[in-house]
Protein backbone atom coordinates (compact mmCIF):
# COMPACT_ATOMS: atom_id res chain seq x y z
CA UNK A 1 0.00 0.00 0.00
CA UNK A 2 2.95 2.05 0.91
CA UNK A 3 4.52 1.91 -2.53
CA UNK A 4 1.13 2.73 -4.24
CA UNK A 5 1.18 5.93 -2.04
CA UNK A 6 4.40 6.69 -3.65
CA UNK A 7 3.82 5.99 -6.90
CA UNK A 8 0.72 8.32 -6.83
CA UNK A 9 2.58 10.75 -5.31
CA UNK A 10 5.57 10.78 -7.69
CA UNK A 11 2.98 11.20 -10.45
CA UNK A 12 1.36 14.05 -9.34
CA UNK A 13 5.09 15.75 -8.60
CA UNK A 14 5.52 14.49 -12.43
CA UNK A 15 2.61 16.46 -13.65
CA UNK A 16 3.20 19.39 -11.99
CA UNK A 17 6.38 19.57 -13.32
CA UNK A 18 5.30 19.01 -16.60
CA UNK A 19 2.97 22.18 -16.16
CA UNK A 20 5.60 24.23 -15.18
CA UNK A 21 8.42 22.97 -17.99
CA UNK A 22 5.74 23.79 -20.56
CA UNK A 23 4.57 26.93 -18.97
CA UNK A 24 8.02 28.27 -19.32
CA UNK A 25 8.48 27.25 -22.80
CA UNK A 26 5.58 29.18 -24.17
CA UNK A 27 6.96 32.07 -21.97
CA UNK A 28 10.30 31.71 -23.72
CA UNK A 29 8.80 31.38 -26.90
CA UNK A 30 7.06 34.87 -26.77
CA UNK A 31 10.47 36.33 -25.66
CA UNK A 32 12.04 34.91 -28.39
CA UNK A 33 9.39 35.86 -31.07
CA UNK A 34 9.46 39.95 -29.74
CA UNK A 35 13.17 39.41 -30.03
CA UNK A 36 12.89 38.29 -33.71
CA UNK A 37 10.33 41.09 -34.03
CA UNK A 38 12.62 43.92 -32.39
CA UNK A 39 15.49 42.74 -34.41
CA UNK A 40 13.34 42.59 -37.98
CA UNK A 41 12.26 46.18 -37.16
CA UNK A 42 16.08 46.91 -35.95
CA UNK A 43 17.03 45.53 -39.82
CA UNK A 44 14.32 47.81 -41.53
CA UNK A 45 15.59 50.91 -40.41
CA UNK A 46 18.82 50.23 -40.82
CA UNK A 47 18.33 50.10 -44.44
CA UNK A 48 16.59 53.12 -44.08
CA UNK A 49 19.57 54.78 -41.81
CA UNK A 50 21.83 53.53 -44.38
CA UNK A 51 19.97 55.48 -47.30
CA UNK A 52 20.21 58.49 -45.71
CA UNK A 53 24.32 58.07 -44.41
CA UNK A 54 24.54 57.85 -48.80
CA UNK A 55 22.69 60.69 -49.26
CA UNK A 56 24.49 62.99 -47.10
CA UNK A 57 27.53 62.55 -48.95
CA UNK A 58 31.34 63.11 -47.28
CA UNK A 59 30.50 66.83 -46.52
CA UNK A 60 28.90 66.85 -43.57
CA UNK A 61 31.35 68.83 -41.62
CA UNK A 62 31.83 71.57 -43.75
CA UNK A 63 28.15 72.27 -44.26
CA UNK A 64 27.46 72.17 -40.63
CA UNK A 65 30.73 74.53 -39.67
CA UNK A 66 28.96 77.09 -42.67
CA UNK A 67 25.45 76.81 -40.76
CA UNK A 68 27.26 77.20 -37.45
CA UNK A 69 28.93 80.40 -38.81
CA UNK A 70 25.71 81.52 -40.59
CA UNK A 71 27.62 81.09 -43.87
CA UNK A 72 25.44 80.55 -47.29
CA UNK A 73 24.69 77.17 -47.78
CA UNK A 74 24.38 75.61 -51.69
CA UNK A 75 21.41 73.58 -52.67
CA UNK A 76 24.08 70.57 -52.24
CA UNK A 77 24.86 71.62 -48.78
CA UNK A 78 21.14 72.39 -47.43
CA UNK A 79 20.39 68.55 -48.94
CA UNK A 80 23.30 66.81 -46.60
CA UNK A 81 22.18 69.33 -43.45
CA UNK A 82 18.58 67.90 -44.21
CA UNK A 83 19.16 64.30 -44.55
CA UNK A 84 21.76 64.72 -41.41
CA UNK A 85 18.56 66.16 -39.60
CA UNK A 86 16.51 63.31 -40.82
CA UNK A 87 18.71 60.60 -39.74
CA UNK A 88 18.66 62.13 -36.25
CA UNK A 89 15.10 61.83 -36.14
CA UNK A 90 15.41 58.10 -37.82
CA UNK A 91 17.81 56.96 -35.36
CA UNK A 92 15.20 58.05 -32.00
CA UNK A 93 12.32 56.16 -34.31
CA UNK A 94 14.30 53.36 -34.62
CA UNK A 95 15.55 53.20 -30.85
CA UNK A 96 11.63 53.91 -29.94
CA UNK A 97 10.36 51.18 -31.98
CA UNK A 98 12.84 48.55 -31.43
CA UNK A 99 12.62 48.96 -27.36
CA UNK A 100 8.16 48.98 -27.84
CA UNK A 101 8.53 45.90 -29.37
CA UNK A 102 11.09 44.21 -27.07
CA UNK A 103 9.83 45.40 -24.20
CA UNK A 104 12.44 47.45 -22.95
CA UNK A 105 11.83 49.83 -20.68
CA UNK A 106 12.00 53.42 -21.25
CA UNK A 107 15.34 54.28 -19.67
CA UNK A 108 17.29 55.41 -22.25
CA UNK A 109 14.61 57.99 -23.63
CA UNK A 110 16.26 60.44 -21.27
CA UNK A 111 18.82 60.61 -24.34
CA UNK A 112 16.88 61.92 -27.38
CA UNK A 113 17.52 65.61 -26.23
CA UNK A 114 21.23 64.73 -27.14
CA UNK A 115 19.46 63.43 -30.42
CA UNK A 116 17.88 66.51 -31.38
CA UNK A 117 21.15 69.02 -30.79
CA UNK A 118 22.61 68.41 -34.21
CA UNK A 119 19.41 70.01 -35.68
CA UNK A 120 18.96 72.87 -32.97
CA UNK A 121 22.51 74.12 -32.84
CA UNK A 122 22.22 76.20 -35.81
CA UNK A 123 19.44 78.24 -37.07
CA UNK A 124 19.52 76.16 -40.76
CA UNK A 125 18.83 73.28 -38.10
CA UNK A 126 15.74 75.40 -36.53
CA UNK A 127 14.38 76.35 -39.72
CA UNK A 128 14.00 72.59 -40.92
CA UNK A 129 12.49 71.59 -37.71
CA UNK A 130 10.05 74.51 -38.13
CA UNK A 131 9.30 73.10 -41.71
CA UNK A 132 9.34 69.70 -40.80
CA UNK A 133 7.35 69.37 -37.27
CA UNK A 134 3.96 68.84 -38.25
CA UNK A 135 5.13 66.01 -40.45
CA UNK A 136 6.86 64.84 -37.33
CA UNK A 137 3.78 64.93 -35.22
CA UNK A 138 2.08 62.25 -37.42
CA UNK A 139 4.98 60.19 -37.89
CA UNK A 140 6.78 60.34 -34.78
CA UNK A 141 3.95 61.77 -32.32
CA UNK A 142 5.79 60.78 -29.56
CA UNK A 143 9.27 62.04 -30.55
CA UNK A 144 8.04 65.62 -31.89
CA UNK A 145 6.66 67.24 -28.12
CA UNK A 146 10.17 66.57 -27.50
CA UNK A 147 11.70 68.52 -30.09
CA UNK A 148 9.98 71.63 -29.61
CA UNK A 149 10.55 71.06 -25.57
CA UNK A 150 13.92 71.19 -26.31
CA UNK A 151 13.66 73.91 -28.60
CA UNK A 152 12.04 76.29 -26.00
CA UNK A 153 14.84 75.54 -23.60
CA UNK A 154 17.35 76.82 -26.23
CA UNK A 155 16.69 79.67 -27.14
CA UNK A 156 19.65 80.56 -29.26
CA UNK A 157 21.40 79.03 -31.62
CA UNK A 158 25.19 77.31 -29.98
CA UNK A 159 26.94 75.04 -31.98
CA UNK A 160 29.11 74.21 -28.96
CA UNK A 161 26.92 72.23 -28.21
CA UNK A 162 27.19 69.84 -30.69
CA UNK A 163 30.12 68.80 -29.03
CA UNK A 164 28.76 67.67 -26.21
CA UNK A 165 28.34 63.76 -25.66
CA UNK A 166 25.06 62.10 -24.59
CA UNK A 167 25.59 62.88 -20.51
CA UNK A 168 26.20 66.63 -21.26
CA UNK A 169 30.03 66.83 -21.03
CA UNK A 170 31.94 68.61 -23.68
CA UNK A 171 33.96 66.22 -25.77
CA UNK A 172 37.30 67.35 -25.96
Amino acid sequence: MNLERFSHYIQIISGVVLIVGIVLVVIELRQSKALAQAQLASDSWRVVIDRMIAQMGEDTPAAMAKACNNLPLTDEEKVTLASRFQLQLAAIGRDQEVSRIAGFDDTQYRLIGSQFLPIFTTETGRRWWQSQRELYYRIAPTVAPIGDSILESMPTPDCGLSALDSHGSRKD
